[in-house]
């Protein structure tokens, strides 16, 4: 073979190798800018997913307070209620005891 096809295919050879050499460190430099938004696009969903979770946890904790109050409420009137009978029907029972008590004299 002729020593210029020979140095030709080794300037090739070298050429390809470089490009491989080339191409690999741009393949590493791809893969960490890959690996670096990754990690960035996590760190985003996990806040954002932590603001959503404490967003619902305080309304739930709200509700649950009102619907506390509510039922607090409730029991309060439902107490006067009770209260309040009691006492209309205590004078009744006491006067209908004492005049059992009488008529069995």
């Amino acid at each position: 073979m002729d020593s210029t096809v020979i140095k030709k295919l080794a300037d090739i050879d070298l050429a390809a190798r470089s490009i491989l050499a080339d191409a690999g460190k741009e393949q590493e430099k791809l893969a960490e800018e890959y690996r670096a938004k990754t990690q960035a696009y996590d760190r985003e969903l996990d806040e954002q997913s932590e603001r959503e979770l404490k967003e619902i946890r305080n309304k739930l904790e709200k509700e649950n307070a009102e619907a506390i109050a509510r039922l607090e409420a409730d029991m309060e009137t439902s107490l006067a209620f009770i209260e309040k009978n009691y006492a209309e029907q205590a004078d009744i029972r006491a006067d209908e005891i004492v005049g059992r008590i009488l008529e069995a004299k």
